[in-house]
């Protein structure tokens, strides 16, 4: 039998998917839970966004079906500072009646091994401490907890933690 999340393709970003990432992201971040934005990025900052990480050659993946875009993961590298070269920071989403059917997982999966091959040492992230299914998520793909930043983040009055994970390609610590 074939399920919705059969016809699922993930595939890399492009730059025909900016107005549709814009409205994903914008998804998400309206439930004021999962991002630290929450409304949409205007479709210039999007567009900045899309065409520095292809033109960077970063890795960035989506998740398609016949509804539209579904889910992002990107990897934006870390080249500002000499220091931190081999390092990018995590980012992702999944659409909320898409969650929970494995799209998170093939989405890092994805993302990771084109960090690995674009030479990365090293991918870090930032996720809220209630957010139990992203640290799930996040371990299974390979991902320690590195640290926890107490009352990091306020949102409608409310102070809560965020948990730092590191992953390291080519070690076991």
């Amino acid at each position: 039998m074939t399920t919705a999340a059969d016809t699922v393709v993930i595939r890399a970003l492009s730059e025909s998917d900016i107005p549709a990432l814009r409205e994903l992201i914008g998804s998400v971040a309206r439930e004021r839970r999962w991002l630290a934005t929450f409304d949409a990025f205007s479709l210039e900052d999007t567009t900045r966004f899309v065409q520095a990480a292809l033109a960077d050659n970063a890795p960035n993946m989506v998740a398609e079906t016949d509804e539209g875009l579904v889910g992002w993961c990107d990897i934006t590298p870390l080249r500002a500072l000499a220091a931190y070269a081999g390092v990018g920071t995590l980012g992702m989403g999944v659409l909320a009646g898409w969650r929970g059917k494995g799209l998170g997982q093939q989405l890092v999966v994805r993302t990771l091994d084109a960090a690995r091959h674009l030479g990365l040492r090293r991918v870090e992230l930032q996720v809220r401490a209630d957010n139990a299914a992203a640290l799930a998520l996040y371990r299974r793909a390979g991902f320690v907890v590195e640290g926890c930043k107490r009352a990091a983040v306020r949102v409608d009055g409310l102070d809560y933690d965020v948990v730092g994970m590191g992953l390291l390609f080519g070690r076991d610590d």
